[in-house]
């Protein structure tokens, strides 16, 4: 027997916006915009035979066979649910891997997983990091952590946290040198990565020019850090990658101006695994240790003056 049902995505469109009663918020949680929605409604009207919404002044309201279909719909959904996140729990075993930002992994991550081992005894956690932008599907990683405008295709995308830079650099290189002040950063020894967009956003948002020929010093992916408390010169650091650093005194703050960074860290995963207990327990536990480490930064008595790029 052929089962005729309505085009599955305006049945996804009409219960969103049904609970929502707004075509806007729908949007946000199905992550399409206010026209999408009102069009996939409008289909499944148009497919029904009869509306679902008024339109009023201030937005939409349910009519009332808007309302019975969406009490209807609701639970079909619910049951939906409750039967994905029975099979993909049942087909996960006890690792959840984890694809890195590799700076994070190394200076801040991985210093902390213990914890979430001392917490969560039963779930083994494998941490690869890597730069690249990871396909879910044809990989075995079930989250990942980047670094960018959490805008990514096919994935869930939680921001953790938006982070502040500021120069860093050794005590020894510090000392070695007479003065450090905004202006002096127009010629000074930088050290980065593949890219210097960082640094040079960040000169712009304090009123810096770069000296034309001043020196500078590339190093592999995150490895600026290193160099930084090796003494090779100043590195831009955040909250996040700099604290344990910072804690134990091999950098150190030469300058107190910061910069909001115009990225921010993602915690993201493929929808399906969002019903994933392992999953949710790592993106709460993620959550919980971000604000921790900015509590430390915080009290190590360091001033953060957010800027606008």
């Amino acid at each position: 027997m052929t089962r005729r049902l309505p085009p599955l995505n305006s049945l996804r469109a009409f219960e969103a916006a049904g609970r929502h009663q707004h075509f806007t918020k729908a949007g946000h949680e199905l992550s399409v915009s206010h026209v999408a929605i009102s069009r996939h409604v409008k289909e499944l009207e148009h497919w029904l035979g009869f509306k679902l919404f008024r339109r009023t002044g201030r937005g939409v309201v349910l009519t009332d066979q808007g309302s019975d279909y969406l009490a209807s719909l609701s639970s079909v959904f619910d049951e939906l649910l409750a039967a994905t996140k029975s099979v993909v729990e049942a087909t996960q075993d006890d690792v959840l891997r984890v694809t890195s930002d590799p700076a994070l992994a190394f200076q801040w991550l991985i210093k902390r997983l213990r914890k979430f081992s001392d917490i969560y005894p039963a779930i083994q956690v494998s941490v690869d990091p890597n730069e690249d932008i990871v396909d879910f599907i044809e990989s075995d990683f079930d989250v990942g952590i980047r670094f960018g405008s959490g805008v990514w295709e096919g994935v869930e995308a939680i921001e953790i946290h938006r982070p502040n830079l500021f120069p860093v650099c050794s005590p020894e290189y510090l000392a070695g040198r007479k003065s450090v002040d905004l202006a002096g950063m127009a010629a000074a020894h930088l050290l980065h990565d593949d890219s210097f967009s960082m640094w040079r956003d960040w000169l712009k948002a304090v009123g810096v020019r770069r000296k034309r020929g001043a020196s500078e010093a590339t190093f592999e992916k995150f490895l600026a850090l290193a160099a930084a408390e090796s003494g090779l010169g100043f590195a831009l650091g955040d909250e996040l990658l700099c604290i344990e650093a910072l804690k134990r005194g091999a950098l150190v703050r030469p300058l107190e101006r910061s910069v909001s960074s115009n990225k921010s860290y993602y915690l993201v995963f493929p929808e399906q695994l969002g019903y994933y207990e392992a999953v949710q327990n790592f993106a709460a536990w993620l959550s919980t240790e971000v604000e921790n480490s900015i509590s430390e930064f915080l009290s190590l008595g360091v001033t953060i003056e957010k800027q606008t790029s």
